[in-house]
């Protein structure tokens, strides 16, 4: 049987999800300390965040009619989130660690305008520039003739 302390009760989600990406970051700086810091940074927020949002609970929660997430401590209370979340849960942590990131918008043109849809990311600075990861996709764009692509 586990005892929470009264300390430990009064930890936020937030704070504690905070604090494990700090430990990610921490070991990953060890293994990669020739990469910059704001990118392990990065990575680490961005696999965090896969590791505790779904996208599938999220869609469940919507088909039974039950509230879905709309801040970040829900989202990771109830372990769902979509996109905008994805990005609200690493822009949280990117403020509590100073990494400099800010949100990206777009749409992912169709084969026609009814199949367009709109998604959103995230650029975080470093080496002078900003740089595209998309934290739902696990994905960090190269940008070469300013066209984001994953081919190198």
């Amino acid at each position: 049987m586990c005892i929470e302390s009264p300390a430990d009760a009064q930890t936020t989600e937030t704070e504690r999800f905070v604090s494990d990406i700090q430990a990610r970051v921490a070991h990953l700086r060890q293994r990669s300390a020739t990469l910059p810091k704001e990118f392990v940074t990065a990575v680490a927020i961005m696999n965090g965040v896969q590791t505790r949002l779904s996208s599938l609970n999220y869609a469940i929660l919507n088909q039974q009619g039950k509230p879905t997430p709309s801040t970040t401590e829900e989202c990771l209370a109830l372990q769902a989130g979509i996109c905008g979340n994805h990005i609200a849960a690493f822009l949280t942590v990117a403020e509590q660690l100073e990494l400099r990131a800010r949100p990206v918008e777009f749409y992912i043109a169709g084969t026609s305008p009814a199949k367009n849809s709109s998604h959103i990311s995230v650029e975080v600075y470093y080496n002078q520039r900003w740089h595209l990861f998309d934290v739902t996709w696990g994905t960090y764009y190269l940008l070469q003739n300013n066209v984001a692509s994953i081919d190198q």
